[in-house]
C-alpha cells in the first residue's frame, strides 16, 4: 500500500486543527472551512496518529515525584444500560484512565478501555514505564487500580490510597485533608477542566474518534496550554521540551509523520 500525503495546505490544516480542539464535529469543520468530510476525517485521523506517536516517543525517562491515577468515564454510540444485542457490541461504556504529574500537571499516559483490572494493569505497566523511580502514586480505593499497583509495581514506588469524604463538616476533615481533596479532584479533571464540549464529547459515535479526540486534547495540553501556577506549558516544566508549541508545531508534527510514513512505504 502507498501513502499519500494530503494536498491540504499549511493554513488549513491549522484552521481544521484549531476548530477540532474547540470541540467542533467533523461535518461542522468541514462547513465552516469549505472542505470534505473525507478530508478532515483523515486529517483528524492522521494528526491523532502522529500525536500519539511523538508523545510515546517523548514521554520517556520522566522524573516525576508525585501522580494522580483517575479516570473519566464516557460513552460511545449507546450507553451501557442500552445496548441490548451482540450487534451493538461496539458500543457501550468507555473508560479513559489517565495519570497526571501533581507537580508538573503533565499526563504522561492514558489508556481507553473498559472498566476491569486488566485495562487497568496494561495502564499502569505503560506509565511505570516511562518513570524514572521512585514516584509516589496516589489513586482512590477502585479494586482495578489496587490489582494494577499490586501486579506492576512490584514494591518499587510509595502508593497511598486517596478516599474523598463527602457531607462532613471543614472541621472534621481537617483542612489539609480538604486541600488534598481539592487538588486531586482538579488533577482528576485535568484537559476536560477548560473544554466547554466535554458533556458533548461525553457521548462519542464512535471509539476512535473518542480516542483520536483525546490525542489531540492531551497533546494540545501537554504542549501548548500555559498552566498559570507554573507559567509553563505540563511539557516545559517537565523538561520535555524548552519552548512553548504553538497550532503551527502541531501542524508540522503532522507533516513530519507524513514524511516519514511516505519514505517508508516507498
Amino acid at each position: 500500500m502507498i501513502f499519500r500525503m494530503s494536498n491540504l495546505t499549511r493554513a488549513q490544516r491549522a484552521q481544521v486543527l484549531r476548530l477540532l480542539l474547540k470541540g467542533s464535529s467533523i461535518r461542522a469543520v468541514g462547513r465552516s472551512t469549505g472542505l470534505s468530510y473525507n478530508s478532515v476525517s483523515r486529517l483528524f485521523a492522521d494528526a491523532a496518529a502522529a500525536f500519539v506517536e511523538l508523545q510515546d516517543e517523548a514521554f520517556r525517562d520522566l522524573k516525576c515525584k508525585r501522580l494522580h491515577l483517575d479516570y473519566v468515564s464516557s460513552s460511545a454510540g449507546l450507553k451501557a444500560k442500552n445496548v441490548r444485542s451482540a450487534k451493538a457490541s461496539p458500543f457501550g461504556d468507555i473508560w479513559t484512565w489517565v495519570s497526571i504529574d501533581a507537580d508538573t500537571k503533565l499526563v504522561p499516559s492514558w489508556q481507553i478501555g473498559d472498566c476491569s483490572s486488566k485495562t487497568a494493569i496494561a495502564f499502569v505497566d505503560d506509565l511505570t514505564s516511562r518513570l524514572v523511580k521512585p514516584v509516589q502514586i496516589t489513586t482512590d480505593g477502585r479494586k482495578a487500580h489496587l490489582d494494577a499497583i499490586k501486579r506492576s509495581c512490584k514494591g518499587d514506588l510509595d502508593y497511598e490510597i486517596l478516599t474523598r469524604v463527602y457531607g462532613l463538616g471543614r472541621k472534621r476533615r481537617g483542612l489539609a485533608a480538604q486541600r488534598i481533596g481539592t487538588r486531586a479532584a482538579r488533577s482528576a479533571r485535568g484537559p476536560r477542566a477548560d473544554d466547554r464540549s466535554a458533556g458533548r464529547r461525553a457521548l462519542s459515535k464512535k471509539i476512535d474518534e473518542h480516542a483520536r479526540a483525546l490525542a489531540l486534547r492531551y497533546m494540545h495540553y501537554n504542549f501548548c496550554c500555559i498552566q498559570k501556577a507554573l507559567c509553563a506549558t505540563p511539557a516545559m516544566a517537565a523538561g520535555v521540551t524548552g519552548r512553548l508549541w504553538k497550532i503551527d508545531d502541531l501542524v508540522q508534527v503532522l507533516e513530519n509523520w507524513e514524511a516519514a510514513k511516505l519514505l517508508s512505504s516507498v
